[in-house]
């Protein structure tokens, strides 16, 4: 399970009736739903099908591996498929699932930039979600989709609340997520190289025992003690590949869940900017800015090392954030560390993690590929 699936978080309540916090809202309340079902399924589901039933499903199936937290997942899997497993983790019944259905459908339109921002259509999702958790039970979510209908009451009656910027956070925090998520892949790719390396090694000597006993057997039939040994030392390199079988696939499945929650992640982000929900949220327009980008190759594979300053890169707020303090470079550097997110964002348009050397080199990963951004235009402390 991963980390975020066993989150306990609160959701951030509308403080007016924005469009953009409206539909950031019915997104993150979405988010926890996935993140609490899938919590639900494997709480039920992993002492009688072990920890990594979840891979072991995609397996079966021959598709790709299975995010557990995704909403579209938890929602889909078990009205899709009569005979899933997380069935067994929940209500029976034609009505719960006409319910799933529902939801899987506001869930489609929000994620895709198809729903409405206004309030009485999140009154009317929250509600749905609302009665979906009530049944299961989740009570998380329940608790925090009834605190949204109450905040969306209030705001209705006039009442004003304090506290919009956490809307704009919970979105800076999801990139600074896929950023993180995206840099861990990079690192698990060569990890689960390695491991295949070895792996290999150890079949090619189960290989090579299995010849040495035969060639063994040949000439000395079953009674001889060289055959008895012979027999134990390919024992043991059987056992050994089982072992290093066992630590890759956990870490191919590892990969799997960590690459399924990047993709997820980055399908909200992409919705929250087609959306315009940033900009409706600050209540002015993007701002656009001529820059030139430089002409020293950028895009082009770097070859050296990446540097040990990271910087996220935003591509709702298309700004700068230092990763270890969260500081917005714009109010160090003013408009330069601006200019220079435009840049990048030309290079590298899905945003997340740069690297800076101690020569201002900037880089980011791109697949698995160390690209080449260009160099810093202000000095760091």
């Amino acid at each position: 399970m991963t980390e975020t699936g066993n989150m306990k978080r609160s959701l951030n309540l509308p403080t007016a009736m924005n469009e953009g916090q409206i539909r950031l809202l019915i997104v993150d309340a979405f988010i926890l739903l996935g993140e609490q079902l899938g919590q639900h399924y494997h709480s039920k589901l992993a002492p009688i099908l072990g920890s990594s039933w979840v891979y072991e499903l995609s397996k079966q199936r021959n598709v790709p591996p299975f995010n557990m937290i995704d909403p579209d997942w938890v929602l889909k899997e078990p009205l899709r498929n009569s005979t899933s497993p997380t069935r067994l983790a929940l209500p029976k019944g034609q009505g719960f699932y006409n319910q799933i259905n529902l939801l899987a459908k506001a869930r489609n339109a929000y994620f895709h930039n198809q729903g409405s921002g206004s309030v009485d259509t999140a009154l009317q999702v929250i509600q749905l979600l609302l009665d979906f958790t009530l049944v299961i039970p989740l009570s998380v979510c329940s608790n925090e989709y009834a605190a949204v209908l109450r905040r969306i009451k209030k705001l209705q009656n006039g009442e004003t609340f304090i506290g919009g910027e956490e809307g704009l956070q919970r979105i800076q925090l999801l990139e600074q997520q896929v950023a993180e998520l995206e840099e861990l892949a990079s690192h698990n790719k060569r990890d689960i190289q390695e491991k295949q390396l070895i792996l290999d090694g150890a079949l090619d000597d189960v290989a090579i025992q299995d010849e040495r006993l035969r060639e063994l057997r040949e000439k000395v039939g079953d009674k001889e003690q060289a055959v008895a040994v012979a027999r134990q030392e390919q024992v043991k390199a059987e056992d050994r590949v089982k072992a290093l079988q066992r630590d890759y696939d956990n870490k191919v499945a590892e990969l799997a869940a960590k690459e399924a929650l990047e993709r997820q992640y980055k399908e909200i982000l992409a919705a929250v900017v087609k959306s315009e929900t940033v900009q409706s949220m600050l209540k002015s327009p993007a701002k656009k800015l001529d820059s030139a980008i430089s002409s020293i190759k950028p895009g082009s594979i770097w070859v050296g090392e990446k540097g040990t300053r990271r910087l996220t890169l935003s591509v709702n707020f298309r700004e700068l954030y230092d990763t270890k303090s969260g500081a917005l470079l714009r109010d160090t550097y003013g408009v330069a560390a601006t200019e220079l997110a435009h840049q990048w964002l030309e290079i590298k348009p899905q945003g997340g993690r740069v690297f800076i050397d101690e020569d201002g080199t900037a880089t980011a990963y791109r697949g698995e590929d160390l690209i080449y951004l260009g160099k810093v235009i202000f000095p760091f402390d």
